[in-house]
């Protein structure tokens, strides 16, 4: 078994930057729409939110979040069903109609 002083310290700096990208990538749409869910039900702009960091969330969440971790409410799911928004809607409205949520809705409930 390599001990730490034996390991290539390149290969492990390369270990954490992947681990770590991994962690990113799976908080990034959360945090990415927590603000917008605060800035709506208190009436804020949204509008100096950074649109890449909805875009990757966006792009992230198509790829990962599988159907089955969809439901309403009563059946305990974290996330709603899709909400049908615009492809030219701005990208935080579309990453929230993704997660289920209503932008056109300040409190961000399902339709």
């Amino acid at each position: 078994m390599a001990t730490t002083a034996t390991r290539d310290p390149i290969g492990m700096l390369s270990d954490a930057l992947d681990q770590a990208g991994v962690i990113i990538a799976r908080v990034g749409p959360d945090q990415a729409t927590l603000p917008t869910d605060v800035a709506k039900a208190t009436g804020q702009p949204t509008d100096h939110l950074d649109p890449e960091l909805a875009e990757l969330s966006l792009d992230w969440a198509r790829q990962n979040l599988a159907p089955q971790f969809r439901g309403d409410e009563a059946s305990g799911m974290a996330f709603g069903h899709e909400v049908p928004v615009s492809s030219d809607a701005p990208p935080y409205d579309r990453l929230a109609g993704f997660f289920g949520r209503d932008p056109a809705d300040p409190t961000g409930a399902a339709p």
